[in-house]
């Protein structure tokens, strides 16, 4: 911890002005993007912004094949981006709640693929954004944004031969994101920023017996869901140093699984022995931010300092459950809503080492945080509440960047080596320099 104090104030006696930056810049200061107001990284939340950072081509990685990329161009008062594998954008991981709920149950039907047997929990993907496209108009006094991505993944398995049944397992998850913006200019620039995503998601489990010389279904597991998320953010900057910001997202989703079992191979689904059935579940949460920040310059010293506040809640209902053989089994599950109010501050410093590189450090700190949960068993008509202290630890972040001619090296600092060091001697890992690294060129 000494060691990080020392360069913080070491950082208050020189002044960094870095032209050009990436979220590994963000996250080496460790503030929320929309503190910065030199940051190409706030594109993806006020898409009008897109017009003040043309030109940029770059890379970023967090990990071995783990990266995004993407470049934003001038097209004569107008900007196109395009970006392939932009992280944070999707979120699929409300169908995880039932699959989960259906495999503590223990009835999830298998299938063989060659030597392997599969279930539904072995093919859930979550995917990636695999392409961003941002489209900046640029008109008198603002500039208007739209934008679009496009993610899916997907996996499929399947036995198929002449002499015996075909089993198949299959999944797929995809989302659409719809990208608003609008940035007002002037003595008070205004930014606003609003995105729907739409989530979906099926999975899909056959399994068939060979009867005869034909294969019939005996057992099959289906999982569909949908959901739906909207985020608005909205950003003041006064006297160009003084900046406030809103966030308010809204998001829910639903899930259904459908499971059928033919226990006594007699083709039908109705009998007492066999599984046909439902479980569903849905999620749906709600989030209000709001932040002040303040940008300083003293003793050649970039300095962010800001105040958040948050409320958020998060209520899932699981396990309900329809039992077309026997009512007497149906379930209405349970539903579990947990709420957090959260304050913290963040501050932040940049300076310049020499010529070409240039360091930067931040603390983020919780000042208030309590957590509150109620956990409803609908079946039992019971209630059990709940509240605990939730205000965050310091964390420390730190990052160093490098300019040379027209490219622009950003790294985020290990926290492990930031406090620890390097292990030369002993038995502990290697750790690694950097979490992060991104790559600009401009032209």
């Amino acid at each position: 911890m000494k060691k990080v104090l020392v360069i913080l104030a070491v950082m208050a006696f020189a002044f960094a002005g870095l032209t050009f930056a990436t979220s590994s810049r963000i996250n080496g200061l460790g503030v929320p993007t929309w503190m910065t107001l030199d940051d190409d990284a706030i594109v993806f939340g006020y898409v009008g912004q897109l017009n003040t950072f043309k030109n940029l081509a770059l890379l970023e990685m967090s990990g071995a094949g783990t990266g995004w990329g993407g470049a934003t161009i001038d097209l004569g008062g107008n900007a196109l981006g395009i970006y392939v594998n932009v992280p944070g954008t999707v979120n699929t991981n409300l169908f995880n709640n039932v699959i989960s709920t259906i495999n503590s149950i223990a009835i999830l039907s298998t299938v063989n693929i060659g030597a392997n047997t599969y279930d539904l929990t072995d093919v859930t993907v979550v995917p990636d954004n695999q392409i961003t496209a941002l489209y900046d108009l640029g008109l008198e006094g603002m500039d208007i944004g739209l934008g679009l991505a496009y993610s899916a993944a997907g996996q499929s398995y399947a036995e198929k031969t002449t002499y015996s049944a075909k089993d198949e397992i299959s999944s797929s998850a995809s989302e659409i994101a719809i990208l608003i913006g609008a940035s007002l200019k002037g003595d008070l620039p205004i930014d606003i920023g609003l995105s729907v995503n739409l989530p979906s998601a099926s999975y899909k489990t056959s399994d068939y017996r060979l009867a005869g010389t034909d294969s019939k279904l005996q057992n099959e597991d289906k999982v569909d869901g949908s959901g739906l998320g909207i985020d608005f953010g909205a950003r003041l900057v006064a006297n160009k140093d003084l900046i406030a910001n809103l966030l308010v997202g809204f998001g829910s989703g639903s899930t259904k699984a459908a499971l059928k079992k033919d226990n006594n191979s007699n083709d039908s689904w109705s009998d007492a022995g066999d599984v046909n059935g439902e479980i569903s579940g849905e999620t749906s949460n709600l989030l209000v931010n709001l932040g002040v920040a303040k940008l300083l310059k003293a003793n050649n010293v970039n300095v962010i300092a800001g105040l958040t506040g948050e409320y958020s809640s998060l209520t899932e209902k699981a396990g309900k459950i329809t039992d077309n053989i026997n009512s007497t089994n149906n379930k209405k599950g349970t539903e579990d809503t947990t709420t957090n109010i959260d304050v913290g501050i963040n501050v932040a410093a940049e300076t310049k080492l020499n010529d070409t590189w240039s360091a930067r450090a931040g603390v983020s700190k919780g000042l208030f945080g309590i957590s509150s949960i109620t956990n409803k068993d609908l079946d039992a008509d019971s209630k059990q509440e709940s509240s605990s202290d939730s205000t965050a630890a310091p964390v420390i972040s730190a990052g160093i960047s490098g300019v040379i001619s027209n490219f622009t090296i950003d790294a985020v600092i290990s926290q492990a080596l930031l406090f620890d060091g390097p292990y030369f001697i002993g038995g502990v890992a290697s750790t690694g320099l950097n979490t992060q690294v991104s790559l600009k060129y401009a032209w």
